[in-house]
């Protein structure tokens, strides 16, 4: 069977058809973007040797998040600066799974509640809980972190966004409140130019998803709003310029009443 060939470097085979790009990506230029993007995060921070870097392992984004802690662990690993991973709690084994992940260097695993985890919840409720929360923590820690990573995607905006224009309007808030820590750099979303499904088949790819499972860490949206996960899905599979024009478009709002 012949394998293509990565449309990037034009060496390895691809693994994977991002439908963002059409382009067909092997996973070495696949970890080269996503650290790209990752790196860029870091650099806004000015980071300096035992600097503290958080990264939040939010509930329902558990393997996007032990990703994102296993690269930042392993861009930081010669720098000698300090990763303090920030977990769920209800997720009681997932210190256990990092090390699984063989991650060279993390300092300290930090849980943290959610509230209500077992009843449905939508996506920008959980950006909302998760934010308070890691909040709260930044708050706690001495030193302070220079930043603090999350994981979410730029899915995970378009749904808070749909979900805000279909069943909460106050969920505009949350993407608000991201916009006013993004702009005083105290977090970061380094995937956010990333779908879910890019990051999901990296860390199938590096076995993450076999490491990572239980319903636990799973999320369970309202049953009036199951379908709508599914509707971004095939709005980035099939209309995907539609779904980051949409998020320059809200951008353009949120600049208006942040600024």
């Amino acid at each position: 069977m012949n394998v293509p060939l990565c449309d990037m470097c034009s060496r390895k085979p691809a693994f994977y058809l991002a439908p963002s790009s059409g382009k067909r990506i092997c996973p070495s230029c696949m970890e080269k973007m996503i650290n790209k993007a990752i790196k860029a995060s870091l650099r806004r921070a000015s980071l300096r040797p035992k600097s503290v870097i958080g990264v939040v392992i939010p509930f329902g984004r558990v393997i996007e998040g032990a990703m994102l802690a296993h690269l930042v662990s392993k861009i930081e690993a010669r720098f000698n600066t300090i990763v303090v991973v920030i977990y769920p709690r209800v997720c009681s084994n997932l210190c256990e799974v990092l090390y699984k992940l063989t991650i060279p260097q993390f300092t300290a695993c930090v849980s943290y509640h959610v509230a209500d985890v077992k009843k449905p919840q939508l996506t920008g409720d959980l950006i909302s809980i998760t934010l308070k929360e890691t909040e709260r923590l930044m708050q706690t820690f001495e030193p302070s972190p220079k930043i603090t990573l999350l994981p979410y995607t730029l899915t995970d905006i378009n749904e808070t966004f749909l979900e805000s224009l279909m069943a909460k309007p106050e969920l505009m808030n949350t993407i608000k409140k991201i916009k006013i820590l993004l702009y005083s750099h105290l977090i970061s979303l380094p995937f956010n130019n990333f779908q879910r499904r890019d990051i999901l088949a990296f860390a199938y790819k590096k076995n993450t998803l076999n490491i990572i499972s239980g319903e636990q860490c799973s999320q369970h949206y309202n049953s009036e709003l199951a379908e709508l996960p599914l509707l971004v899905n095939e709005l980035e599979y099939f209309h995907s310029e539609l779904s980051y024009s949409s998020l320059k478009s809200l951008e353009k709002i949120l600049d208006m009443n942040v600024k």
